[in-house]
């Protein structure tokens, strides 16, 4: 019996490490699919976690935002070196993105009975 107990500890202990090492890994890279590989944490054994407990679900979904804001960062600077670097397309992109000067119009969505049933119909 005593052995049964400490076994308990020692895959609550793993659980605990591999579920660490996966929100940290959510920051730098936030794709669960990616993670779970790189963890060796299979994502059904990822939705059972955030769904039996909620602290767990709780921090994913923060380390996953912030993941996503790391990601995002990355990519601006890219941008911005990119632009620094005489890239036109950068260029372009950026100031459609951010300069109201250079931002293309949106065009109005026309709305008919063909379009709804389109729309419905898929």
């Amino acid at each position: 019996m005593k052995q049964s107990k400490n076994k308990i500890p020692a895959v609550e202990k793993r659980q605990k490490k591999a579920k660490s090492l996966l929100l940290e890994a959510l920051v730098k890279t936030p794709v669960i699919q990616i993670v779970c590989a790189k963890t060796g944490v299979s994502r059904a054994t990822y939705y059972r976690w955030n769904k039996e407990d909620p602290g767990f679900e709780k921090e994913a979904e923060e380390a996953l935002e912030e993941g996503v804001k790391f990601v995002s960062d990355m990519a601006k600077s890219n941008i911005i070196k990119s632009i620094g670097e005489g890239n036109l397309a950068s260029s372009k992109y950026w100031l459609e993105n951010h300069d109201q000067v250079y931002r293309k119009p949106k065009k109005p969505i026309e709305v008919d009975d063909k379009n709804i049933r389109l729309l419905i119909d898929v």
